[in-house]
């Protein structure tokens, strides 16, 4: 079994988008909340990073 690759996942709150190198460079997709399966073969073997852009149910400091 192959546990290094993305298969599915939710977001739960927040926009977030995943990149396909190190230090959130080269974007695959932004993703809101929902789930997500079914994945490309792009998406599941290449996301190397990502970052949550915005989410509100988080406080800002």
């Amino acid at each position: 079994m192959d546990n290094s690759r993305i298969k599915s996942y939710e977001i739960r709150s927040g926009t977030w988008e995943f990149y396909r190198n190190e230090n959130y460079d080269g974007i695959i997709r932004t993703s809101r909340p929902g789930k997500y399966a079914n994945l490309s073969a792009s998406f599941n073997r290449g996301v190397r990073s990502l970052i949550c852009l915005e989410d509100p149910e988080r406080p800002r400091r």
